[in-house]
């Protein structure tokens, strides 16, 4: 015995599966044939196209869903149109989700530290040029270069000057300086080792060349928190080694040096600085005499420098830079010219 709304209720599940399994039929996306730029070519279903990240998904039969570079197709095709979901099929209850292991934490402690960008060199120029005609015709002309640098523990700072003058067309200044400064600092920074090379010339003076070797240790003694002021000062010893016309001369001498900074604001900073060099008998000394060195019986060898620097800032890169520079030099065989003063106001260019 038949029932016609069972009949009926089937017919209609049946109509409905049927149309389910045309429209997933009619969803699906016919292949796709891709060109590649070097002459291959794949055929199968794009699933998706990323312009964010310029790839393409690309469902093969034999290939299996494949990431492909836009950049290296002739031609990329357009995405996909979005498919309308057939009425899906009654789903059996789903097993309970398996929690998923967790990514280990990163911390801190086990993230490696980023490298650290190489400290900058920092550098400055100067000039300073007086004429003067009249009843007295005077030049001058001062030129200064500085590189510095610090990274961690250590301390670079290379220094160069020369300055020529002239009064009534006779030469009253011709001298060149050149050193370079090492410090590496110890004890947390309170103390420091110390290495210097320097050179110089003066013709004035007669001497035609100067070669100082300098190792010393240095002690912290002013450095507040803000870095207003700093005061340096070390002992060391000084290997010289002089040129003159009348003697080339080997001395070591016992250095005491001093060094000060003082910034009174953003705006205007003070350097101070002092040595005094001292050998104490002639054994010390050396005289070059023809093909051989001989000791040098005389005086006492001592020599006493000061140095005083005001710098105001004219803008970020620009400064007006005053300074006092006093010298005296017992070894200069000519005794008016062992004494040296100077007072040199220069435009600076900071970089």
């Amino acid at each position: 015995m038949s029932f016609p709304g069972t009949v009926f209720a089937r017919g209609t599940a049946r109509r409905r599966l049927l149309a389910a399994a045309l429209l997933a039929t009619a969803c699906q996306a016919a292949p796709t044939r891709l060109d590649f730029k070097n002459g291959d070519a794949l055929t199968g279903e794009v699933k998706a196209v990323d312009a964010a990240n310029g790839t393409l998904t690309l469902a093969t039969a034999s290939l299996g869903t494949l990431v492909i570079k836009q950049s290296e197709l002739k031609v990329v095709p357009p995405a996909p149109a979005p498919q309308t979901a057939a009425a899906p099929a009654p789903a059996k209850p789903a097993p309970a989700p398996t929690a998923a292991a967790k990514p280990p934490a990163t911390t801190g402690k086990n993230t490696p530290p980023a490298p650290k960008p190489p400290a900058p060199v920092k550098g400055k120029f100067e000039v300073g040029v007086t004429l003067n005609r009249g009843r007295t015709d005077l030049s001058n002309i001062y030129l200064l270069g500085e590189l510095s640098r610090a990274s961690g523990n250590s301390q670079h700072r290379l220094y160069a000057r020369y300055f020529y003058g002239e009064q009534n067309n006779v030469t009253s200044n011709d001298r060149l300086d050149a050193w370079y400064r090492y410090r590496y600092e110890i004890s947390g920074g309170v103390r420091f080792l110390q290495s210097q090379t320097t050179y110089f010339r003066d013709v004035i003076a007669d001497i035609s060349a100067n070669y100082e070797q300098n190792i010393s240790i240095g002690q912290r003694l002013v450095n507040n928190a803000r870095k207003r002021h700093t005061l340096n000062a070390g002992l060391g010893l000084t290997g010289r080694y002089r040129e003159t016309d009348s003697e080339n001369a080997e001395t070591l001498l016992a250095e005491l040096f001093q060094d000060y900074t003082c910034k009174f604001s953003n705006t205007i900073s003070l350097v101070q600085n002092f040595s005094f060099q001292y050998a104490p008998d002639a054994l010390s000394r050396s005289q070059y005499m023809g093909t051989t060195y001989a000791t040098r019986d005389g005086a006492t060898i001592y020599k006493f420098k000061f140095y005083a620097g005001l710098t105001g800032k004219l803008s970020p890169k620009f400064t007006f830079n005053l300074r006092l520079e006093y010298e005296y030099d017992n070894a200069i065989a000519d005794a008016a010219l062992r004494e040296n003063e100077r007072l040199i106001a220069t435009l600076g260019y900071s970089f």
